[in-house]
């Protein structure tokens, strides 16, 4: 894997063919930092798009139930996805429902 720079960053494993700390620290973080940047896409598109929508007359009440969507799915979903991820793979979850979203 190359850095910005041009640099080879070593992903160092030990015998058993984990990853050092630091390269799990450098996963974490790109994962993390990636995470928060789809998510924060997806929420500020929503209010990006509130403007033009209030100009063509949706009435605020309606943008605001608009925005507020995606956690109204997020609770009636929870008791679903708590006995799914009991019952089946996470990360095979994880993989569906990050694909699904895309």
């Amino acid at each position: 894997m190359s850095g910005s720079n041009g640099t080879t960053i070593p992903m160092e494993s030990n015998d058993q063919g984990e990853l050092s700390m630091k390269a799990k620290l450098f996963v974490f973080i790109l994962f993390t930092q990636l995470m928060q940047a789809l998510m924060s896409y997806d929420g500020g598109a929503t209010q990006m798009s509130t403007g033009p929508l209030l100009e063509s007359g949706w009435h605020s009440s309606e943008l605001g139930l608009l925005g507020a969507m995606d956690k109204f799915g997020q609770v009636a979903t929870a008791f679903i996805w708590s006995s799914l991820l009991m019952k089946y793979d996470i990360k095979l979850l994880l993989a569906v429902g990050l694909f699904a979203k895309a």
